[in-house]
């Protein structure tokens, strides 16, 4: 098959990861300002770019119509959704990456490459607010969902993934990425899947290095100014609050973000998880290649029933999806798999659990459910320890003899 595109507007990273997913070759022809010959022409009489010559000679036009084709060549990949709710949700997304993102998007990011005149400043600041306001609700969404939708990657995750590239390269600077952590993990998760890797090369998003807009520095300066005049006044007049205001707290910092840097890197076994569905053969490999004890803990959680509890399954799977809504804090410093397990009338919550450092964290020992959990360290020297560790985190079916109702991992 052959991808025709514009130099100008390429359009093609969508297409091209879907075809590494599915094992498709696809070779990109790449047009002059999107110029074609008589004979392509004809071929495509709507002119509109990029189209897909297929192997049986018919023309798709349109990049997210080529990008569903190539994504349902193959039904084992299930990129439109593992399931036909899935396949609506796969949808919605796709839609809403291209209504609600990529309009705006393209009028921020376009003049920053040179290929689009600057807009009044009143446009464009509309078109940033429009895609501020788009990313929060994605955000949400991925605050406990790894992918958009389901457990794997999806068309949704490429098309939007895709989009959002040039954005990440050339508009979002550290200060706007870090007001959106759960997309930015999300993204960070997607490029670093072989498929993007070898289609795309996108860099990494790291908040703390991203590219400034030296036109919104300026501002920032003044106020700078400002605060250091005001604090100069304040000093002058023997301290005395301004206007009667007490000055804000100063923010404690995270003592696990003290620590010196260990061997492994958190963010690394994070996905090298998510990459792989081997867990047993290829991520549990890695992780005890890489864990590093003096830098991390492991724990096995277990929720202790009141009486009356752990009877009915929806009942105690929600116990459990209301424990994982409040560890939001631990999520920079943790990882874990917890499962409702059991069956008939007696159902338990159980689980693994890896923290930054040597101990359970603070922010553990605050959430509100601590008590009623019992917490024990794993034993590294026990066999029996680390098969059931691995277990935890692999097993989709059985775990500790238990069958597994519901999982939930947290990452």
């Amino acid at each position: 098959m052959k991808l025709h595109v514009s130099d100008k507007v390429p359009r093609s990273g969508k297409v091209v990861v879907a075809a590494e997913y599915n094992g498709v070759k696809v070779d990109v022809v790449t047009h002059k300002e999107g110029k074609l010959s008589k004979d392509l022409q004809d071929k495509n009489p709507t002119g509109v770019m990029p189209f897909l010559e297929t192997n049986d000679g018919s023309t798709i036009f349109g990049s997210n119509a080529i990008a569903r084709y190539v994504a349902r060549i193959r039904n084992d990949t299930a990129l439109m959704g593992a399931t036909f709710v899935d396949s609506g949700l796969v949808d919605s997304w796709v839609d809403f990456c291209v209504h609600e993102l990529e309009v705006p998007l393209c009028c921020w990011v376009y003049p920053l490459e040179g290929s689009a005149d600057q807009l009044p400043a009143a446009q464009a600041q509309r078109a940033k607010d429009d895609v501020s306001k788009a990313l929060k609700v994605v955000n949400e969404h991925l605050l406990h969902q790894t992918f958009l939708v389901g457990e794997d990657v999806t068309l949704a995750d490429i098309v939007m993934a895709t989009t959002l590239m040039p954005a990440f390269d050339k508009a979002f600077d550290a200060e706007y990425q870090s007001s959106f952590p759960n997309v930015v993990r999300w993204y960070n998760t997607c490029i670093n899947q072989p498929a993007f890797l070898k289609a795309c090369k996108a860099k990494t998003a790291k908040p703390g290095e991203g590219k400034k807009d030296k036109k919104a520095e300026a501002p920032k300066e003044k106020e700078k100014k400002k605060e250091k005049d005001t604090a100069a006044a304040a000093a002058a007049g023997g301290g005395d609050d301004i206007e009667g205001e007490e000055a804000p707290a100063k923010k404690q910092p995270n003592p696990l973000d003290l620590l010196p840097p260990a061997k492994m890197v958190m963010d690394e076994w994070k996905r090298t998880y998510s990459n792989t569905k081997d867990l047993y053969g290829v991520a549990m490999k890695w992780f005890w290649e890489n864990y590093d004890p003096e830098g991390y803990c492991l724990y096995f959680v277990k929720y202790v029933k009141a009486e009356g509890e752990g009877k009915v399954g929806f009942m105690t799977c929600n116990l459990l999806s209301g424990f994982i809504q409040r560890c939001d804090k631990l999520r920079k410093h943790g990882f874990a798999v917890m499962d409702v397990v059991g069956g008939d009338g007696d159902f338990d919550i159980e689980g693994a659990w890896l923290f930054r450092g040597t101990e359970i964290p603070p922010d553990m020992k605050d959430h509100p459910s601590y008590e009623y959990h019992e917490f024990r360290a794993v034993d590294l020297n026990n066999p029996a320890d680390k098969k059931l560790l691995e277990d935890y985190w692999c097993a989709d079916e059985m775990v500790n003899g238990k069958p597994i109702v519901d999982s939930k991992v947290f990452k």
